[in-house]
């Protein structure tokens, strides 16, 4: 009885600690830039920093062995480091090995902007030297995280990237050589859930483009009894927030207070999860 005993005790300690959070490692301070999760095509899950103070790149296996580190040549880019310290930010994303070129090696967009005199924005497509694939002067490479707005999206006539010139509100289109793969965690990555990205129901605005009016058609799955219309502005700010339901499958938007731009909006249901998205034109 007494070995039973200890034995009983034994296991119920092995269960508790396995159900424990548990401490790994540390990542220190990098000047502002969080520690994201990705996933490379070939090499798999990383985690992923960027120090924008020193313009260096640092990607992690799971067990927090330093992989690889990718200093960015921020004066082939036309921005020198003194002007990095008074900038809005340094963004990274689309990190990917094989989305950019087929060569294997990681390349990733990097994105900077200034809005001081004179006002500076630039993205461009780094590879592992550090220096520039393509540079987009002038221009954003949106990145929404959520799935909403995505600058890179794969088509059925190739992945498209688009940029949009933060002057004009020109966008341009580019063929890429490569196709954009899904990140569970969003990440870098710019995709946030691909088990339901080919799932999801589909949802119309129109008409398009508008001026007074817009429809937004829809569906909720079967199991989800209410959700939420969303919509944001093209800086991703939240501007109109509604309640829906399954009981009707449109939905007129009161727009009257919106300004002329493109507007995305997403259908999600009440614990947050995104059912359908899209983007409608107000002239």
């Amino acid at each position: 009885m007494k070995n039973i005993f200890l034995l009983y005790c034994l296991l119920l300690l092995f269960n508790i600690s396995k159900a424990q959070i548990n401490f790994e490692h540390s990542y220190g301070v990098y000047n502002e830039v969080p520690v994201h999760i990705t996933t490379l095509e070939n090499s798999g899950d990383k985690f992923v920093v960027y120090d924008e103070f020193i313009s260096t790149l640092y990607i992690y296996n799971l067990n927090h062995t330093l992989w690889k580190t990718i200093t960015v040549d921020t004066n082939a880019l036309g921005v020198s480091p003194a002007t990095l310290q008074f900038g809005e930010g340094v963004s990274i994303s689309y990190l990917k090995e094989n989305l950019f070129d087929l060569d294997g090696q990681v390349e990733f967009i990097w994105q900077f902007s200034i809005f001081s005199n004179p006002t500076q924005i630039i993205s461009a497509i780094i590879d592992e030297s550090g220096l520039p694939l393509a540079v987009f002067d002038s221009c954003y490479i949106i990145n929404d995280m959520e799935g909403y707005y995505q600058s890179i999206r794969n088509t059925s006539s190739g992945t498209k990237l688009i940029t949009e010139n933060g002057f004009t509100n020109e966008y341009k289109v580019y063929s890429l050589p490569g196709t954009l793969t899904c990140n569970p965690c969003g990440g870098v990555s710019g995709i946030n859930n691909p088990n339901n990205a080919n799932n999801r129901l589909t949802s119309k605005a129109y008409p398009v483009p508008s001026e007074k009016s817009v429809t937004i058609q829809y569906e909720l799955p079967n199991n989800i009894k209410s959700g939420f219309l969303i919509v944001y502005n093209s800086s991703g700010a939240e501007v109109m927030k509604l309640q829906i339901g399954p009981a009707f499958k449109d939905v007129a938007l009161p727009v009257e207070s919106l300004q002329a731009g493109t507007y995305i909006y997403a259908i999600q249901s009440q614990q947050g999860e995104n059912i359908s998205s899209g983007r409608f034109i107000l002239h």
